[in-house]
Formats: structure tokens, C-alpha cells, sequence
């Protein structure tokens, strides 16, 4: 999966939202989480 799949930009935005959600973990870990929110 392409990493391209949301803007370098964003990545905070996502780290937020995933906080709010309870994950706990840092910004690499997040790549996971990505990939969760943008598959089809």
C-alpha cells in the first residue's frame, strides 16, 4: 500500500484522532493505524 495514501500533513491529525480514541503508541506505529483508516 502506497504511503502517499494521506498527506505527511495530516499525520498529527491522525495521531490526535487516534489518541482520542484510547491508542496509545508513537507516530510509527501510527503507519498501522493508517493503513486501517484508508483500505478499502
Amino acid at each position: 500500500m502506497p504511503q502517499a495514501s494521506i498527506p505527511r500533513h495530516l499525520n498529527f491529525r491522525v495521531a490526535e484522532l487516534a489518541k482520542s480514541f484510547g491508542y496509545e503508541g508513537d507516530a510509527e506505529s501510527l503507519r498501522d493505524f493508517r493503513y486501517l483508516l484508508t483500505e478499502d
